[in-house]
């Protein structure tokens, strides 16, 4: 089990073994640490392409901040190196998981319980639990999920999930009435 040092060990050090591609099913994410994680990978010499399922689109939305730094990382900042569909079709997936591949072949894999973001895995603020799992499993969910998934920058995208103004509104930040 892994509860420490998330980031290095869970979107780092994969890539630094020679990992090439990661395929990401969240529930929530975030741009910034889209951004950030490129960056990061950029910095250590490293050329990865990320493939982003983001999974409760079509429950809670997408803040506009948010869909439009997907497409920009899309479209402008990582062209080659990142992707970034959302879940369009219901039911709405909570998953967490983050499989490893070198030139297509599943390697590595970790599920648990943090989302794609920078508070999920740079902040001292929340704990979170990562492990490992089958890669090949993992690929296959991943592979499962994309049938139902419409790009960032699909024309269509907006009819899909509700792009809001504000904040991005995760898990965390939902009022539960527990009456």
């Amino acid at each position: 089990m892994i509860t420490t040092e998330l980031f290095e060990k869970i979107l780092i050090e994969p890539s630094k073994q020679g990992a090439n591609q990661l395929y990401i099913v969240s529930g929530y994410a975030t741009s910034a640490m889209a951004f950030h994680h490129l960056n990061m990978i950029q910095k250590n010499d490293k050329n990865i392409d990320i493939n982003l399922i983001i999974g409760m689109t079509t429950q809670d939305g997408l803040s506009a901040s948010n869909h439009r730094g997907f497409q920009q990382l899309m479209e402008e900042e990582f062209p080659n190196n990142f992707k970034c569909n959302y879940i369009s079709s219901v039911p709405p997936v909570h998953s967490k998981i983050y499989v490893w591949c070198k030139n297509n072949k599943p390697i590595q894999c970790f599920l648990g319980s943090a989302n794609y973001t920078q508070i999920a895995f740079l902040s001292p603020l929340r704990n979170e639990v990562m492990t490992t799992c089958s890669p090949k499993d993992g690929f296959a969910y991943f592979q499962d999920l994309i049938d139902n998934t419409i790009s960032c920058t699909h024309t269509e995208a907006e009819k899909f999930v509700n792009i809001y103004d504000g904040v991005q509104q995760e898990e965390s930040t939902i009022k539960y009435d527990i009456r």
